[in-house]
């Protein structure tokens, strides 16, 4: 056309995986579109302001690549395919309106026309393969008016149409690029590549006058004592990518539709490289990192930064588990205890929102909420609907992000929803005790604790969480309902599961913390409890026997207990089991498992044994509100506490936090004679900053609330403050 283009947007969706181009050029740098859903019910569109592109030319041409992806790709273990449906396909609009004020829509139909293109196989789990012999099939297919020879006309179906919803979280995009840290050559036309971190995305390489040439790519998160990658804890993933050269002077390729979990990568098929040859490509969701800590302990510092290429590497487009094997699937049970670790270290609002649509999608009739979503075959089994820790997904996780972001539209969205998650408990329930079902406390190391104690106990939890969001919400009944309910489900549990004398009948870390922390206790009883509970933790050298669930509030309880001091030497203890173990031992994100690797047993069973795994890092949370002492005391942080601890072993430490009002920094320094506290508070909001010392010196106007057990509380409005205090 030559009429000058006003306005030009596109609207595009598949089933599967797609790649758009417009006369030449990539209209997004937007990575695995339009994302995983349940493509049986609901799937997601992409929009793309074109009209730069277009104004380029009069003449046009539209470009899309299809991959299968999770629709009918490889999906879950035992190399299950085609769970969604058999084959992908594209659903296509653009709109534009033009200077003169009429308006145009182009979309898919029976006109369009489709090849098979050097793209020879692409899936997420087992790679993609490039084939530049393949090229000539569609020759000039980004020119206008190219030569159609090789392609057909396109097959319209007509039976598929699931609802179309505008994809809400952030893109999938590359965030980071890696250079080779060693290159090992292993064999004849064979390297190792050591990247120095362990991470999801896939590897670029660039290729210079090596003429026709098969290069094999395989990734690995682990190396085997001689060198050759571990590969065995992936699974029935191939995790392989093939590019067959052109033979150009210069050639750059990267895979379009796959990405892979790893730090090491295999490169073969090449009689030398060196760290121009090939860079690793980090891709995620996460566009901003909104905290920051770093502290006079290297450990410590070590272990935040794994703490964050956890997130990175799992917070593609869903909260996946892992992103080396073939499962990747987003579970209920990280999304729960992991969820404050990962608000505080990035901005996750849309990428939850996209989520929590995919967890009630998969919600059944019943109310029953499901171990991950979106739903899918995973290939193994039990797959248990309602299971403690992990369904609760749909109560606690949307209350926390209540927490941070202040946003009541998501709870009032999925309000109803609740409500019958909380019926379909009820109805599970006998006597207001949950079975003996489920998948209890995942990977715990000591006794386990019983499943009907820890299914009660989530039961109850929820129900006080529901009370909370009844009131936010003005439902003045049902926050009455959910108050009586919480406390006759507190009395069957006690009856339940207590001695006469008001002791837990099962005493593990994890019974002890679920019962504390979900206030399921009279004073006296919970105080039993708490001994026991500082007791065991003292007996076993500050090790933690907890699986996932116990382990998620664990550290919050010593908090509220005033045992920062024991919450201290668990963190720092470097014996295994320990989260410094895995720093001693090389990692570089945290694992699956406490002895993922040891080093007098080498690696753990590879039928479960991921070495970038988020749900251990749920400690992340302690460095803001424990060792930086940021609380919230109302919702979005526009009001909040300050109450650091400062452990003997550490002269300093700094924590920063952006939230939805500004900047909060929490910073300390001590040395001999001073300890100087350094705050900061954004505009529009105020902080109670407990100084641990009834002695200090601040200039700024403040007041004065209480002193304390030698402290003192103070409250302030937005500004910087430095408070001195004398050691000595």
């Amino acid at each position: 056309t030559t009429k000058r283009i006003n306005r030009a947007f596109v609207y595009c969706s598949s089933l599967g995986l797609y790649n758009l181009q417009i006369n030449g050029k990539q209209v997004s740098e937007n990575r695995l579109t339009p994302g995983w859903s349940d493509f049986n019910s609901r799937v997601n569109y992409n929009s793309y302001d074109v009209t730069s592109i277009l104004n380029l030319s009069n003449e046009h041409i539209i470009n899309l690549i299809l991959a299968d992806g999770y629709y009918s790709g490889y999906c879950g273990w035992e190399r299950g395919r085609g769970y969604y449906g058999k084959f992908p396909a594209v659903k296509f609009q653009l709109m534009i309106s033009y200077d003169d004020g009429t308006d145009e829509i182009i979309c898919t139909d029976e006109h369009w026309s489709s090849s098979e293109g050097p793209i020879r196989e692409a899936d997420i789990l087992m790679g993609e393969m490039y084939d530049s012999n393949y090229e000539s099939n569609i020759n000039g297919w980004d020119s206008y008016n190219f030569d159609e020879s090789n392609f057909k006309k396109v097959t319209v179906t007509a039976d598929i149409n699931p609802e179309l919803t505008s994809y809400k979280a952030e893109p999938v995009r590359q965030r980071f690029e890696f250079k080779p840290q060693s290159i090992t050559r292993s064999g004849d036309k064979k390297f190792v590549i050591d990247f120095g971190q362990n991470f999801a995305g896939f590897a670029r390489v660039v290729l210079r006058n090596v003429g026709k040439q098969k290069i094999t790519l395989r990734f690995a998160e682990m190396l085997n004592e001689d060198g050759s990658l571990y590969t065995e804890n992936i699974r029935m993933a191939r995790a392989q990518d093939t590019y067959i050269s052109k033979g150009d002077t210069e050639e750059v390729w990267e895979p379009l539709f796959t990405y892979h979990g790893f730090r090491y990568v295999e490169i073969s098929g090449l009689d030398k490289i060196d760290d121009q040859t090939i860079f690793g490509i980090s891709i995620n969701s996460l566009p901003e990192q909104t905290a920051a800590f770093t502290s006079s302990d290297s450990r410590l510092n070590k272990l935040f930064e794994c703490i964050l290429w956890n997130q990175k590497s799992n917070y593609l487009d869903i909260p996946t588990d892992c992103p080396q094997r073939d499962e990747r699937f987003g579970w209920t049970g990280d999304a729960v205890s992991y969820f404050p670790t990962a608000a505080f270290n990035f901005d996750v609002s849309s990428f939850y929102q996209n989520w929590f649509e995919n967890l009630f999608d998969a919600q059944r009739i019943d109310g029953a909420l499901p171990p991950f979503a979106p739903l899918a075959d995973m290939g193994v089994g039990p797959v248990y609907f309602n299971s403690a820790g992990w369904a609760d997904a749909g109560i606690i996780t949307p209350y926390l992000f209540y927490e941070f972001y202040k946003d009541t539209d998501l709870l009032e969205k999925y309000y109803e929803r609740m409500k019958i998650f909380i019926k379909s408990l009820e109805l599970q329930s006998s006597d207001l005790i949950m079975p003996e079902y489920g998948y209890g406390d995942w990977l715990c190391i000591g006794e386990a604790t019983s499943k009907s104690f820890i299914a009660t106990a989530y039961f109850a939890y929820d129900c006080s969480v529901m009370k909370k969001i009844a009131s936010i919400l003005g439902y003045s009944d049902d926050e009455l309902y959910y108050d009586e309910l919480f406390q006759k489900i507190k009395q069957s549990f006690r009856k339940k599961f207590l001695n006469s004398d008001g002791s837990l009948i099962q005493l593990t870390q994890t019974s002890a913390v679920l019962s504390i922390h979900f206030e399921l206790l009279d004073a006296d009883e919970a105080e039993k409890a708490k001994s026991f509970l500082i007791e065991d933790i003292t007996e076993k050298n500050y090790h933690i026997t907890t699986g996932f669930l116990g382990l998620s509030f664990l550290m919050q309880v010593l908090s509220t207990m005033e045992k920062n001091d024991i919450a201290w030497k668990v963190l720092t203890n470097n014996e295994f089991p320990s989260w410094l173990f895995m720093i001693d031992n090389g990692a570089t994100t945290l694992w699956e498992r406490w002895d993922s690797f040891h080093p007098d047993k080498g690696f753990y069973d590879p039928t479960m044994n991921s070495f970038n795994h988020c749900s251990l890092g749920c400690v992340g949370e302690w460095f803001f509100t424990g060792i930086a002492g940021i609380r919230a005391i109302e919702p979005g942080f526009r009001k909040f506490m300050i109450k650091p601890f400062i452990p003997d072993e550490l002269t300093y430490a700094e924590a920063s936090f952006k939230t939805i009002y500004g900047v909060i920094i929490s910073e300390w320094k001590k040395d001999k004679e001073n300890l100087t506290i350094k705050i900061q508070i954004p505009f529009n909001t105020t902080a109670v900053i407990v100084i641990p010392f009834n002695d200090y010196e601040l200039s700024k106007t403040h007041s004065i609330l209480r002193k304390e057990n030698n402290c003192t509380c103070i409250e302030v409005g937005s500004g910087s403050y430095e408070i001195t205090c004398k050691l000595v």
